[in-house]
């Protein structure tokens, strides 16, 4: 585990570091450089189950695999679109103005830095057309826009978002969201697709996972090790066989790790951002005899 930590330390500092310019070659930049091979040496792609850490494209195509789905348009047709969303550029760069998101130099540094995440909360959503979407955790909305982005090219489906305004040094936070900050990274087209709940998931969770049919769900709220397991649960137990779910700052401590062992489930992080992380909800023959969901009579 260490040696696999150490190398994805040092692929994402190449990546980061190296300033390429925007072409293809920039999102296939780790993925060319390493060999599926040696992919499957530092991460035991064969593994039945874990959290298994790929370059991009091996994530999703994996995801794909997991899906039972053939894959028809490959990552850098989905990165390209969403570096081409002039919707999205354009509040970005007017977020800039306003002094937010200055970690990232321009457009062209965002997308590169945040490609590895694209794979989970905009390509794969290209790619299932889901319905319904629920995520815990807004803040300003930088990762709740690609969402909404995806659908929206969709042409279906919705967002609901689960959310306390940040506090700085409550809960996890080390900042304050203001009221007027929630969300300002989602365009005002976007909004039509997109419901808004101000509360605590260990109320509203379990009500959305029941009231909807979600066939994606993404954590980003509380991240304790107790929470965090229970929001998994909440999601495996509560959506359909083959639902996505998703949970960014896997990194904080060993919930998402263990939750994937104890289930004998498979997940992918990807080396350009190994703190967000993913997997296909899966059953096994008995469960599935047995009753997935809520069970009426």
């Amino acid at each position: 585990m260490l040696s696999m930590l150490k190398h994805s330390l040092t692929f994402l500092q190449l990546h980061r570091q190296l300033n390429l310019p925007l072409s293809n070659a920039r999102f296939g930049f780790v993925r060319k450089m390493f060999s599926r091979q040696f992919a499957q040496k530092i991460t035991g792609i064969d593994k039945a189950s874990g959290l298994l850490l790929l370059p991009d494209r091996y994530v999703f195509e994996n995801l794909q695999l997991d899906l039972g789905m053939t894959q028809t348009q490959d990552l850098d047709f989905y990165l390209d679109e969403a570096y081409n969303n002039r919707t999205l550029r354009k509040v970005f760069e007017e977020n800039q103005r306003k002094g937010y998101g200055n970690k990232w130099k321009n457009w062209d540094d965002y997308i590169r830095r945040i490609s590895g995440s694209l794979i989970f909360i905009y390509a794969m959503l290209r790619i299932m057309q889901p319905r319904v979407v629920v995520e815990t955790g807004v803040a300003e909305g930088s990762m709740t826009s690609w969402i909404l982005a995806a659908l929206v090219l969709n042409k279906t489906g919705k967002l609901v978002s689960i959310d306390l305004p940040a506090i700085e040094n409550e809960l996890t936070m080390d900042r304050t969201v203001m009221q007027t900050e929630v969300g300002l990274w989602i365009p005002d087209d976007y909004k039509s697709q997109w419901e808004y709940l101000e509360g605590d998931a260990k109320e509203l969770l379990t009500k959305i996972l029941i009231k909807e049919e979600v066939e994606c769900f993404m954590h980003d709220s509380l991240h304790t090790r107790s929470h965090m397991l229970f929001e998994y649960a909440l999601a495996r137990n509560l959506m359909r066989e083959n639902a996505l779910i998703i949970s960014d700052d896997i990194g904080w401590n060993n919930a998402f790790i263990s939750f994937l062992s104890t289930n004998e489930l498979r997940g992918y992080t990807s080396i350009t951002n190994p703190s967000l992380g993913g997997f296909i909800n899966k059953f096994d023959a008995y469960e599935r005899s047995v009753g997935l969901g809520v069970i009426r009579r």
